[in-house]
């Protein structure tokens, strides 16, 4: 209790101290882009600075990075990338127009009058609960309270579906203002990936087009255990090849808190953690097992198989839960690798098609393709029109 009292008051001190970058003057063309904390190029907030790469109108785009010598391509596309919270990151995030983050910023970030910042979120869907209905998040009340103080500085939200509008935006995080019905980064699931993503994928990988790919990408765990992602693939390789025919390689992408931990090599699967975009790989694959993971919703708008593997679904569930029984979820669900290849061997095409379309329509799911092109016009209204939200704008 004490320790986490001192951390409010330093999160209040330290927000003082960075607001004397209010001096500066808001510059209206600028939009300032983080994703995951400065971790990654990535997400939704990829997919709308891509976009407003195209247009036509003269935006300066910031991007911040932890390790922003990763990202020099960037630069040479006229993108300017600074490091994550130096002092010209504080600047520029702070004299922005427009910023687009994915998840909440650090409780020391001051708010701006005069700024419209947009705030992404980075998971779909009607899973694993969040932030307030999170046990474990909510042993800490004054850490939760630091994290939600600034909520309602927000000025646009997005969800994926009725039901991650009530449980998760305005549940969970409470927020209480215009939230665009949406996300950016499953346009790229919606519509198809096309040609150009699936070469670079591949090439990437190192797999040739005549081989069928299978990713393993599970959540992360509070309290990660090995035996969580026990997957057999060598077995699962076979029953893949028994079911659908083909040659097939399997793809081991673990949530980046968890892969440290699991860092072994392995014959039987290609590492695909350090592939940038995950919704790249979604596009690109042709069958999915996860277990809890958003990326189950993104991947659902492909219509090819996916399989949850929980080996620990009653720790999870009595752990953190979820918003709405995971048998309501539409794909099938395997505790251990026996149940995994006799799903995999039973799987029917026509079942699973109806059971996500039960899953979509008893969601109302709000992905229709175009969320990208609505943000941009959002910005562009806000930077060079009205600054009001255009008419026709899917607002939830």
């Amino acid at each position: 209790m004490i320790k986490s009292v001192i951390k409010d008051l330093a999160a209040r001190a330290l927000k003082a101290v960075l607001s004397v970058f209010k001096l500066f003057p808001i510059k209206d063309n600028r939009v300032f882009f983080q994703s995951y904390s400065g971790t990654q190029y990535s997400c939704n907030p990829k997919y709308i600075s891509e976009a407003l790469e195209k247009e036509a109108e003269n935006y300066e785009l910031i991007w911040a990075f932890t390790k922003p010598w990763d990202h020099a391509e960037l630069e040479s596309r006229g993108i300017r990338v600074v490091k994550y919270e130096s002092i010209p990151y504080w600047y520029y995030r702070l004299t922005a127009r427009v910023t687009v983050n994915n998840v909440n910023y650090r409780n020391y970030t001051p708010a701006r009058k005069g700024q419209y910042e947009i705030q992404t979120w980075h998971g779909g869907g009607f899973y694993k609960k969040t932030m307030a209905d999170d046990k474990e998040v909510m042993k800490d009340r004054l850490a939760y309270e630091r994290t939600m103080r600034d909520f309602d500085r927000y000025s646009l939200m997005m969800a994926s579906s009725q039901i991650n509008l009530l449980k998760t935006i305005r549940g969970a995080l409470c927020f209480k203002g215009k939230v665009l019905k949406g996300t950016p980064k499953d346009d790229v699931l919606v519509n198809g990936v096309g040609d150009g993503i699936n070469k670079k994928v591949r090439d990437y990988l190192g797999v040739s087009d005549d081989v069928k790919i299978a990713l393993y990408a599970p959540t992360w765990r509070q309290d990660a255990q090995k035996s969580d992602f026990d997957v057999d693939y060598e077995a699962v390789n076979e029953a893949l090849t028994d079911r659908f025919g083909g040659e097939w390689v399997m793809l081991r992408r673990l949530h980046h808190f968890a892969a440290k931990f699991f860092d072994e090599d392995s014959s039987a699967y290609i590492k695909a953690e350090s592939y940038p975009e995950m919704q790249e790989l979604l596009g690109v694959v042709d069958v999915l097992i996860s277990d809890y993971s958003s990326s189950i919703w993104d991947f659902s708008f492909t219509g090819k198989p996916c399989f949850l593997f929980c080996s620990d679904l009653k720790k999870y569930t009595e752990d953190r839960d979820f918003y709405e029984p995971i048998e309501t979820w539409g794909f099938p669900v395997t505790e251990n690798n026996a149940e995994l290849i006799s799903a995999i061997n039973k799987f029917d095409e026509e079942d699973y098609k109806n059971e996500i379309e039960k899953m979509h329509a008893m969601s109302k799911a709000f992905e229709e393709g175009h969320a990208t092109r609505d943000v941009c016009d959002i910005i562009r209204s806000v930077v060079y029109g009205t600054g009001e939200i255009p008419e026709g704008i899917p607002l939830a």
